[in-house]
């Protein structure tokens, strides 16, 4: 064999390492792409988590079952800054959105961008669809449901300037909308001095949990049982609010109808004090309303204005999303609200459990009168924790494939307070968060809660002449070392 015969064999086998290593090198590239798009976590270090969804936003988007399309038909001008800063942040909420739909919900969300102006047919299509007329139109769709978002409602506005994008809510609201299968009603109960929905006071007002409901897309009203012979058949849950005179007995018996015979559902938020006339009613779904009230001298369950923090939450699906993600309420002085399950009507078709706990410092005071001294009496207070919070639930399971119509169903929700969910309460810590809980928990659609606009934020950095120079050193300076390195190493070689 002659040397020209192994040079050649040694140039194919170098050859061949390194056509193997680049095939090594792109397999190992293709393994890890595949990885990181399965595999891969998200971590938001901006102040306002402006890059992330909101936990209500991802506990909606998790239970999504159905089919949602949403459609951003508006033309990509370069020359128009409002046109592209609100398509930057639609794609930066809708990959948002859509990334978690596909990874923790059920994959039920699709997002399209139509340039009305490159992609006319489409643009034309999806509008004739829908019988829409503007060209700039945003669209959530689900079946034959359909939901339009106006840009401007995107943004909240200060002096003709966008301060703040609230897009995440809107489009929230959208597919929470296009996907409810019924339009129930939450009727609020009047005429026995309950809090006012459209009262804009801030200690006894409702208009903004009216407006805050609104938002989300349920239909509120207001109802006086003396009206009624029944409560209404579109009634998806009634909610009483801090009645100030006792019910009668009439009243009470419609809504023990309403629960017992069409499954309905109550959620009770009752300020400390005499009795209400619906003592009987909760007692045959095992709560028992206890008339005394709750003090808590623990410091970290006590805020400054004298307030109480609410900190412990059971693994009820109403407190467990509070639980989990650290959030407290803001309570006023509350009443106990005792499980007694015993003592109700058919117990063992209840389930009966506490929802919200005061600290071990707190106890049931008995006698609480302006300027008197407190204490705990072991005879006469009950000792903390106390339960102030209490859900039941009526069920009648069967083994067979239908439905009894005579089975007693429906679920009862009591809070021993009333002013958490108030104006001047409303926005405070997890207050909106544990009604909308409370609520749908009753509802039986989910847990659900409310999402604050993100920030429109400009930064701007100034500098002088010479701390530009400044600048440009420090960063030229890393560039200079490498290359620096690399002649030195280059020198050695030669």
């Amino acid at each position: 064999m002659t040397t020209r015969d192994d040079f050649r064999r040694a140039n194919f086998w170098r050859r061949l390492n390194a056509l193997m290593q680049i095939l090594l090198c792109l397999t190992l590239l293709a393994a890890i792409n595949h990885l990181g798009s399965r595999i891969f976590e998200r971590n938001d270090l901006t102040q306002n988590r402006v890059f992330s969804l909101s936990p209500e936003t991802e506990a909606y988007l998790s239970t999504i079952d159905q089919a949602v399309e949403i459609f951003i038909i508006i033309p990509d001008i370069e020359t128009d800054e409002t046109n592209r800063r609100v398509l930057r942040d639609l794609r930066k909420l809708l990959s948002n959105i859509e990334l978690y739909s596909e990874t923790d919900g059920g994959g039920n969300i699709t997002v399209e961008f139509i340039d009305v102006f490159r992609q006319r047919n489409r643009a034309r299509e999806i509008l004739g669809r829908h019988d829409i007329t503007t060209q700039n139109s945003i669209l959530v769709t689900s079946g034959s449901r359909m939901q339009q978002i106006s840009i401007d409602s995107l943004y909240t506005f200060e002096e003709g300037k966008m301060r703040a994008f609230k897009g995440e809510s809107e489009f929230l609201s959208a597919i929470l909308q296009v996907t409810r299968e019924n339009d129930s009603v939450v009727y609020f109960l009047a005429g026995q001095g309950e809090f006012d929905l459209d009262s804009v006071d801030p200690l006894t007002g409702l208009s903004r949990l009216r407006s805050f409901l609104q938002e989300r897309g349920m239909t509120v009203r207001t109802i006086e049982l003396t009206d009624f012979a029944r409560i209404p058949e579109d009634a998806g849950a009634v909610v009483i609010t801090a009645p100030a005179s006792r019910f009668r007995e009439r009243e009470a018996s419609l809504l023990r109808d309403y629960l017992s015979e069409e499954n309905g559902s109550i959620l009770a938020l009752l300020e400390p004090g005499g009795e209400t006339g619906l003592e009987d009613l909760a007692l045959e779904w095992g709560i028992r309303i206890d008339p005394r009230i709750v003090v808590d001298i623990g410091p970290d369950y006590k805020s400054a204005t004298g307030d109480l923090i609410i900190r412990e939450f059971s693994d009820h699906s109403v407190g467990n999303f509070l639980k989990n993600t650290g959030v407290t309420a803001l309570f006023g002085l509350p009443r106990p609200i005792l499980p007694a399950p015993e003592d109700g009507r058919n117990p063992d078709t209840l389930e009966v459990e506490s929802l919200l706990f005061t600290s071990e410092n707190s106890w049931a005071e008995s006698e609480l009168r302006p300027g008197m001294s407190i204490s705990f009496d072991k005879e006469e207070d009950l000792g903390g924790p106390i339960p102030i919070a209490v859900a039941s639930q009526r069920r009648a399971d069967t083994t067979f494939e239908f439905s009894l119509s005579a089975v007693e169903g429906g679920r009862l929700l009591v809070i021993g307070n009333a002013d958490f969910i108030t104006n001047s309460r409303l926005d405070a810590f997890g207050n909106r968060l544990l009604f909308l809980s409370s609520l749908n928990w009753c509802m039986d659609v989910g847990d659900q809660v409310n999402i604050a606009p993100k920030d429109i934020r400009a930064y701007m950095i100034i500098l002088s002449q010479a701390e530009l120079r400044n600048l440009l050193v420090w960063l030229s300076l890393p560039a200079g070392v490498l290359a620096l390195i690399g002649i030195v190493v280059a020198l050695i070689r030669r």
